[in-house]
């Protein structure tokens, strides 16, 4: 199989342009309080023209819309996904900086600020030891913390995930597999391997072969194993 260039781009951003695995994952990854007030079924993925030249191939232009609500009304929130392969300390200035691009569309357009809620997907392998509120990464003093610019960002590391999760995530095996291979990229092994692959032939993933094939294309792409040694796996 040819090289595929970002190769965790790619796979991240097929898997997640499907609306159902969006709902699924929202459903599994993001803590019940917004859930219970989420329409999940109304999700879809948001065009995106706020995203510079310079940031085009940048997974923050991935921006879900789905229909939430209060006690009081019925609104929109927006889902602003960044994902991560690596530790990255700009994280809170890239997650700041698309907020900023998407309030000044609204700014614009003449219309009232949308509610963002900004959400990092890491499968990197180190620890994730980034602050997770902009306060806090500037050291904020607590009193001045209702004068001064904040936000705070939902991450979802898949160290923290395994496929004993399945009921969680909606039994969405397609789901299901994408993590499990985002989480062991670059660490692949033939026990890791035939893990994901039991779980997929007991799916009904086993008779898609188009699927089949993206998965095999991301594990030789993002780790060291032989494309003969994948195959006979599989067989």
């Amino acid at each position: 199989m040819d090289e595929i260039k970002h190769p965790h781009n790619n796979f991240f951003v097929k898997t997640f342009s499907d609306v159902a695995n969006v709902a699924d994952f929202v459903r599994g990854a993001l803590p019940a309080e917004l859930v219970r007030n989420m329409d999940v079924k109304s999700a879809y993925i948001e065009p995106t023209s706020f995203v510079e030249d310079s940031l085009a191939d940048h997974l923050s232009d991935f921006v879900i819309k789905l229909k939430a609500k209060d006690r009081k009304r019925d609104f929109d929130l927006y889902l602003l996904f960044e994902h991560k392969s690596y530790m990255d300390e700009n994280i809170l200035w890239q997650l700041l900086k698309y907020q900023y691009l998407m309030i000044e569309e609204d700014h614009k357009a003449k219309r009232k600020f949308r509610t963002i809620i900004p959400i990092v997907f890491y499968h990197g392998h180190s620890k994730w030891k980034i602050a997770k509120s902009f306060s806090r990464s500037v050291n904020t003093p607590e009193y001045l913390k209702k004068y001064t610019l904040n936000f705070e960002y939902i991450l979802f590391d898949t160290k923290d995930f395994n496929l004993s999760q399945n009921k969680k995530f909606g039994a969405n095996a397609y789901l299901m597999s994408a993590i499990s291979l985002l989480k062991e990229s670059g660490k692949m092994d033939q026990e890791k391997l035939r893990t994901v692959l039991k779980y997929i032939r007991k799916s009904e993933l086993s008779k898609n072969k188009e699927s089949i094939t993206i998965f095999m294309r991301y594990i030789v792409n993002t780790n060291l194993v032989d494309v003969k040694e994948v195959v006979n796996i599989m067989k």
